[in-house]
């Protein structure tokens, strides 16, 4: 599948890998799905399909990144502010250096 046939984001490559174009067909389904894949296969690409998908379809909606090391969450986080079309969603990490505040 080609990056620039998802409507919700725009990506820095061509096209999806098989196992993200299998994921990213859900994306648009009321659905829960794990991916379960190899380091560096692509897993981040496609959590960032349905977090598009929710941001860009729902108000008020929350998306959860969860990740087992706090440079990979530290990564993230940094990666996610610089989307241009994820400015206006608030985001914040919690990793116990950081503490996520109510407001």
């Amino acid at each position: 599948m080609k990056t620039a046939d998802f409507p919700y984001l725009n990506f820095p490559f061509e096209e999806f890998n098989k196992p993200q174009s299998q994921a990213i067909q859900f994306a648009e389904e009321d659905c829960n799905i794990v991916v379960a894949l190899n380091t560096s296969t692509g897993k981040t690409a496609v959590s960032m399909c349905f977090f598009a998908h929710e941001i860009a379809t729902k108000s008020d909606t929350k998306c959860v990144y969860a990740s087992p090391l706090k440079a990979i969450s530290e990564e993230r986080k940094e990666q996610f502010d610089g989307i241009e079309e994820w400015a206006h969603v608030p985001k914040l990490i919690n990793t116990g250096d950081y503490m996520a505040q109510p407001e």
